[in-house]
């Protein structure tokens, strides 16, 4: 499986080391939910409770670190926190008892906060230090235990994302679980072994029946690269090759 996960991500890249105008990226949330956007200049990109900031600040920018939105619109890079950050410590977490009271924060004030998170006025990070402060467990936890407290608050009110690069594995992996019914529900796994066991590679002429809106035919173009052939059969005068957008190919 391994084997056949590295084929797929070792497939040619789809475009430059940065993010570059006019082109697709994937944009990852803190909830793990993606969408893919088209960085156009002077447009807005909309990430709904995670905020919004200009799509001018991703022009340059490299793809795979996290950016934090701030008031206004602009972005700046942020360091991911890991767990191997958290001390070792004599705590544990058997005096901890679920229970709501807990948290002196009241229902009305946290929902203030959000609000006041949306309007840019709060940050997240002072969200989650005011729940952190007013939580009485959170002291008695481990510091393992801290750290995922915190990782599922950071998931709820962090606004921060991720951009991916459009490869073919990125892209069959968002739209499997996104909208499996566009590609046939293809997964990675799947479509390395199609591509490792047809043996293509670059400069191979391909013949190939794509009826998952081009996945196929997008992985295809990028195991054989320029020089290569990919002859696609297709129902109808039109082909439905949508994901092909994506992929940043040149002409």
């Amino acid at each position: 499986m391994d084997a056949a996960m590295d084929v797929a991500a070792d497939t040619a890249r789809a475009g430059p080391a940065v993010i570059e105008e006019g082109s697709y990226v994937i944009i990852r949330m803190p909830s793990s939910n993606a969408k893919v956007v088209c960085v156009k200049a002077g447009a807005t990109v909309g990430l709904g409770k995670f905020g919004s900031f200009r799509a001018d600040e991703l022009i340059g920018a490299a793809f795979g670190h996290t950016y934090e939105i701030e008031k206004g619109g602009s972005i700046r890079s942020r360091r991911q926190p890991a767990f191997d950050d958290a001390d070792i410590t004599e705590a544990n977490n058997q005096e901890i008892v679920d229970n709501p009271s807990a948290q002196k924060l009241t229902f009305e004030e946290i929902e203030a906060l959000k609000t006041q998170s949306l309007a840019g006025d709060v940050s997240a990070q002072e969200i989650i230090s005011s729940l952190t402060e007013n939580n009485e467990a959170f002291a008695k936890k481990t510091e393992f235990s801290k750290s995922k407290y915190i990782r599922r608050k950071e998931k709820k009110f962090m606004k921060s994302f991720v951009p991916l690069e459009t490869t073919a594995y990125n892209l069959c992996n968002h739209f499997f679980q996104a909208n499996p019914a566009k590609t046939r529900s293809l997964r990675t796994d799947t479509l390395a072994q199609v591509l490792g066991l047809a043996n293509v590679y670059a400069a191979a002429r391909v013949l190939a029946v794509d009826d998952g809106q081009g996945m196929l035919v997008s992985a295809l173009l990028s195991r054989i690269g320029e020089t290569g052939t990919v002859f696609a059969l297709h129902d109808g005068d039109v082909h439905n090759y949508d994901l092909l957008r994506y992929m940043n190919f040149s002409a």
